[in-house]
């Protein structure tokens, strides 16, 4: 699940202000705009509700694969299956996508006195996002046993690095729901066979396991709303990852429709969000998921009469395209 380290630096910044009552929320449409979210089995068992997109077989007569083309995962369209008296679980997505070797998503709910297990690592990095309630956050150290914790409440982030103890655990009266994104890439390194050694190190030049907390944090007006600028750098396994947050005023949408080289993932943090990518629109929840692969060309729009926020990620690999292709030019006839 997370990931801890002691490496990176701890990031903190301070709330925003409230924002004034407006009219009620819209409610999403009843009917999907996108094609339609299909349940498949995915690696390791998980249920991966998502735009799939064939990979013919490597070798005449094998078996095609299936890789995860641009999605909509709604949150009140995720089953929930019970995780003992731990809490409960949404699994979202475990497939290669254009530019990650394998992009693992689930959705944790933990319950009051519960941990999401003893301290551990894994080489693959990981980010996560507090939907609702507080968590106690293992930042790893020396060894499992040796950590520093920190509490935070909803709308915080954290980044693990590779290969360094970590957990969570709620010690809050309330459950506490948290979104889980693993990424491999080519560089991601081995796991560990025991937790019996220290944390790996993380590379100088390279970001570290840090923890944002909303509650402190300071954003930047824009033309649009405003902009939480949370961290953009190197990591052990990736190229670039970017996070940020970032908050529309009523009515409002980002810049004209876009197109990236490098894969983005926005959850949605408050509001409704209506996102088209390529000319295909969904409204989003809080909790809901959008990833956009490698140049889908996308927009994100406020769909209320009230201020609408998001977490943005962008990741950048080596099989990331260097730049974004250039658009059809139209012919007049």
């Amino acid at each position: 699940m997370l990931a801890a380290a002691s490496t990176g630096a701890s990031l903190s910044f301070a709330a925003g202000a409230t924002a004034a009552a407006g009219p009620a929320p819209v409610a999403p449409p009843a009917t999907p705009m996108f094609a339609p979210n299909v349940t498949t089995g995915g690696v390791n068992g998980y249920s991966a509700l998502a735009n799939l997109v064939a990979i013919p077989a490597a070798t005449p007569g094998g078996q095609p694969t299936q890789r995860l083309g641009s999605t909509a995962f709604i949150w009140e369209r995720l089953e929930v299956r019970t995780n003992g008296t731990t809490g409960v679980r949404r699994n979202v997505s475990d497939l290669v996508t254009p530019t990650i070797g394998k992009l693992e998503i689930h959705i944790s709910t933990l319950n009051p006195g519960q941990n999401s297990h003893p301290p551990h690592r894994h080489g693959n990095e990981e980010f996560i996002v507090l939907k609702e309630g507080t968590l106690e956050v293992g930042l790893g150290g020396v060894t499992a046993d040796v950590r520093k914790t920190e509490t935070v409440g909803p709308g915080a982030v954290f980044f693990f690095a590779a290969n360094q103890y970590h957990n969570v655990e709620n010690k809050g009266d309330k459950p506490a729901t948290y979104l889980v994104f693993n990424i491999h890439t080519a560089s991601t390194p081995a796991t560990p066979r025991a937790d019996t050694t220290p944390s790996d190190p993380v590379p100088a030049g390279k970001l570290g396991s840090v923890v944002f907390d909303a509650a402190r944090s300071v954003p930047k007006p824009t033309k649009t709303g405003s902009r939480h600028e949370i961290f953009n750098g190197a990591t052990t396994t990736a190229e670039n990852f970017e996070c940020a947050v970032i908050s529309l005023n009523a009515g409002q949408r980002d810049d004209s429709p876009a197109r990236r080289p490098e894969e983005q993932l926005l959850a949605v943090k408050d509001g409704l969000l209506d996102v088209t990518i390529n000319g295909k629109s969904e409204r989003g929840t809080p909790g809901t998921i959008f990833f956009i692969a490698s140049n889908d060309t996308h927009t994100v729009k406020n769909a209320t009469g009230q201020p609408a926020s998001y977490h943005l990620f962008r990741i950048t690999t080596e099989l990331t395209p260097k730049t974004a292709p250039a658009p059809a030019k139209v012919t007049q006839r």
